[in-house]
C-alpha cells in the first residue's frame, strides 16, 4: 500500500503557527488598532509577568489558519471573535490551579501504556501533538507528563486486541451461558457480559497530526486485529483544514479499497458555531446567534466537508464538546451550534460537563450540573427532532453519566455508557441536592458528592464488581509485555557536535550516569531543538542529519520514525540525506555524534518560507 506524505504544518519552530505566550501576545499587539483588543493593557502586562506559569499549566499554541479565521470579523464588531478564548489564555486560569493529575482516574483502566480499556471499545493515544492547544483541554496531563501517560505502541495494541478477543472466545466456549434478561453471553460465575473489542478511538493529541503513512499503517494494524470501527478524534477541520488534502483522501480511499468493511468516524471537537461559520453581527456590532439568520460556512473547510460527505457510506462525522464558561455557556450559542452541525451533516453526539482539570474553576465558574442541564435543554427549544440530539454527559471514573432531569431537588443521572462487563440491573443514579452541605455544589460526581448526596443503592451501583473482565485484560496485557524490550543501564561520556546556522560547530559533553538519554533530550535542554511532542514521534521538530564516530552504531529506524523522516525528506526534496529523529536515538557511551538540525538548513528555511 503506497501512501503519499506531505509536511503537514503542526505548529512549533519548524512548522506554521505561533507557539508561546509571549510570541502570541506580541502578534496580537501588532494587529490593526481597528480590531477590538482581546486583552486590556493590564491583562497584557500580567500575562507577560506570569508567562512561565501559563506555559506550565498548558503551553500556548495557535495555528495560523485558526488565528486568521478568528481575526476575520465584521468591521462593526465591538468585541473580538469569541473563539479566540478557545486558544488564548486569561490570567484567571492560573489564579486557582486546583485540579486532578489524572481526571476521571483514567490510568486505572490502562493495562498497556498509552491504551485505555474502560468500555467495550479501546482508546489509544496515537499522537502527543496538536496544531493548536485548547486552554480547557482535559488531556493537559498528557502534554505535561504529570500523569505518566504516554503514546501507545500500536503493534502492542494490535497484539492486545487479538489476545483479549481470543480469551473471550475461550470463555464463551468453556465457561459461559446465555442470559435471557440481557440477551447476551455472560460468564457463568460472575455474571459479567462477554464482548469482543471491535471499536477503537485514535486520540491524543490529534491523530491528524501524524503523517498519512503512520495513520494508515495504524488503521491497517487495527483492521487486521479485528477492529470494525475506527474513530479519529480531531480538531484539524477548524485548526488546520489544509491537512485534509488530496494525498490524505487518496490514502483513505486506498485503505477502504482493501478494508471495505471498516467504518471510519471523524470525531470533531467544535465548541462554538463560529469555528465552522463566519461570525455575524447586528447593527449594534454585537454578535448574532440566530438560527433564522443567514450565515456563511468557512471557505477553507468546505472542501473537507464535501469530501467526507462523498464517502458517507463508510465515513461518519460527529461532534462532541464541553460546556466552557465564557465560550459557549449560553442557550443561543449552543442552539446555533447544534443547528449548524446538522446542516453540515455532522452528527451531534455528547455535550460534556467540564472535568476536574487543573484550573477547572475558571473554565466552568458557577455552571453547576443543574445549570448546564438547563442550558442544554433551553438550547433545544426551536430545534427539530433531528437537530436537538445533544445530551449532557459527565465522563466519570464510573462510566459516562447522562443527566436526564430533575425530581424534587434531585438530579437524575443515567449510566449512559456501561463499564466493560456490565451486569443486568438498574442504571438510574439519584443525586439528592438536599443532602449537600451548605458549602457544596454539584459540579461533578466527586467522592464527596457520592458519599454525601447519593442513595446507598446508587453507591452500590457505582461500585459494581467487574473483576473477571479486569483479569482478562491483565492476562492480555501480560502477553503483550513479553514482547517489550528492556533497557540496559549505560555509563560513560558522550560528545555531541552540533552544526549551527553558519556551519559553526558547537560541542556538548554529556555524562550518562546510567540513565536512558536520547539525542533530542540533550539538544532540547540546550535550546537547539524543540522536541514539541515530548519524544513521542508526533512532530518533526527534532529531525536532522546524524553522523557518528565510530560509524554504524545507530540502530535502524523504526517504521514510526521512517514515517516522520520521510515526511520531511519528501516535502523538502532531501532524498539521499541521512535524516533521523533525534528522539529515537539513545545515546551510547564513547560515541561522538554530529547533528545538523534541519531548522538550521538554509535550503530547508527557504522551502519552509515558500511552503507557507
Amino acid at each position: 500500500m503506497n501512501v503519499s506524505n506531505k509536511l503537514y504544518s503542526r505548529g512549533g519552530k519548524s512548522g506554521e503557527g505561533y507557539v508561546g505566550i509571549k510570541e502570541v501576545l506580541n502578534l496580537l499587539s501588532s494587529i490593526n488598532d481597528h480590531y477590538p483588543h482581546f486583552y486590556t493593557a493590564e491583562e497584557h502586562a500580567l500575562l507577560f509577568q506570569n508567562a512561565d506559569n501559563i506555559q506550565q499549566r498548558m503551553r500556548v499554541k495557535v495555528s495560523a489558519a485558526y488565528l486568521k479565521h478568528a481575526l476575520n470579523i465584521p468591521t462593526n464588531a465591538k468585541h473580538p471573535n469569541p473563539i479566540l478564548k478557545v486558544v488564548m489564555p486569561k490570567i484567571d486560569e492560573i489564579n486557582d490551579i486546583v485540579g486532578e493529575n489524572d481526571p476521571s482516574n483514567q490510568n486505572r483502566f490502562s493495562f498497556v501504556p498509552g491504551l485505555l480499556h474502560k468500555y467495550e471499545m479501546l482508546l489509544a493515544y496515537v499522537s502527543i501533538n496538536c496544531s493548536s492547544h485548547c486552554r480547557y483541554c482535559y488531556r493537559l496531563d498528557l502534554f505535561s507528563g504529570i500523569s505518566s501517560k504516554e503514546k501507545a505502541n500500536m503493534l502492542q495494541v494490535a497484539s492486545y486486541i487479538k489476545t483479549f478477543n481470543n480469551l473471550i472466545d475461550k470463555v464463551k466456549q468453556e465457561d459461559s451461558c446465555w442470559d435471557e434478561k440481557t440477551r447476551v453471553w455472560v460468564h457463568k460465575k460472575s455474571g459479567e457480559s462477554l464482548f469482543h473489542i471491535r471499536e477503537i478511538l485514535f486520540s491524543g493529541g490529534d491523530p491528524m497530526n501524524l503523517p498519512n503513512s503512520t495513520l494508515i499503517r495504524y488503521m491497517v494494524l487495527m483492521a487486521e486485529a479485528g477492529i470494525k470501527t475506527i474513530r479519529i478524534g480531531t480538531k484539524e477541520l477548524v485548526f488546520n483544514p489544509d491537512r485534509f488534502d488530496n494525498d490524505f483522501w487518496n490514502a483513505l480511499d486506498l485503505f477502504h479499497k482493501y478494508y471495505n468493511d471498516i467504518r471510519i468516524e471523524f470525531v470533531g471537537h467544535y465548541v462554538h458555531p463560529y469555528e465552522l461559520i463566519d461570525p455575524k453581527t447586528n447593527a449594534q456590532g454585537e454578535y448574532e446567534y440566530d438560527i433564522h439568520a443567514e450565515y456563511h460556512v468557512r471557505d477553507n473547510i468546505k472542501h473537507v466537508l464535501n469530501a467526507m460527505n462523498e464517502r458517507r457510506t463508510w465515513i461518519g462525522h460527529i461532534n462532541q464538546f464541553p460546556i466552557i464558561s465564557g465560550i459557549n455557556d449560553s442557550p443561543d450559542i449552543l442552539r446555533l451550534l447544534m443547528y449548524w452541525t446538522n446542516r453540515l451533516s455532522i452528527t451531534m453526539h455528547n455535550i460534556y460537563a467540564c472535568r476536574e482539570i487543573f484550573g477547572h474553576k475558571y473554565f466552568r465558574k458557577e455552571n453547576t450540573i443543574e445549570v448546564q442541564y438547563k442550558l442544554v435543554e433551553q438550547a433545544k427549544i426551536g430545534l427539530s427532532g433531528i437537530e436537538n440530539h445533544g445530551r449532557l454527559i459527565m465522563s466519570t471514573e464510573y462510566g459516562k453519566m447522562e443527566v436526564i432531569g430533575f425530581e424534587k431537588n434531585s438530579v437524575l443521572l443515567r449510566i449512559n455508557r456501561f463499564m466493560h462487563g456490565k451486569k443486568y440491573n438498574n442504571s438510574l443514579i439519584k443525586v439528592d441536592l438536599n443532602r449537600l452541605k451548605p458549602e457544596q455544589k454539584f459540579f461533578w460526581l466527586t467522592n464527596d458528592i457520592i458519599q454525601t448526596a447519593l442513595t446507598p443503592e446508587s453507591r452500590i451501583l457505582l461500585n459494581e464488581d467487574y473483576s473477571f473482565n479486569k483479569e482478562l485484560k491483565k492476562m492480555a496485557a501480560a502477553h503483550v509485555s513479553k514482547t517489550k524490550k528492556t533497557f540496559c543501564k549505560m555509563n560513560g561520556q558522550v560528545t555531541i557536535e552540533v552544526i549551527g546556522e553558519n556551519s559553526v560547530p558547537h560541542k556538548i559533553n554529556v555524562n550518562l550516569n546510567g540513565s536512558k538519554m536520547t539525542l533530542a533530550t540533550v539538544l532540547a535542554e540546550h535550546g537547539i531543538v524543540e522536541a514539541a511532542c515530548q519524544e513521542k514521534l508526533s512532530c518533526c521538530t527534532c529531525v536532522g542529519t546524524v553522523e557518528t564516530i565510530p560509524v554504524d552504531v545507530l540502530s535502524p529506524p523504526t517504521e514510526d520514525e521512517m514515517d516522520i523522516t520521510d515526511t520531511v525528506i519528501k516535502s523538502f526534496s532531501l532524498e539521499g540525506t541521512q535524516v533521523r529523529a533525534g528522539c529515537q536515538i539513545i545515546l551510547q557511551p564513547g560515541v561522538h555524534y554530529k547533528f545538523t538540525s534541519l531548522n538550521n538548513s538554509s535550503k530547508l528555511k527557504t522551502q519552509v518560507s515558500n511552503f507557507h
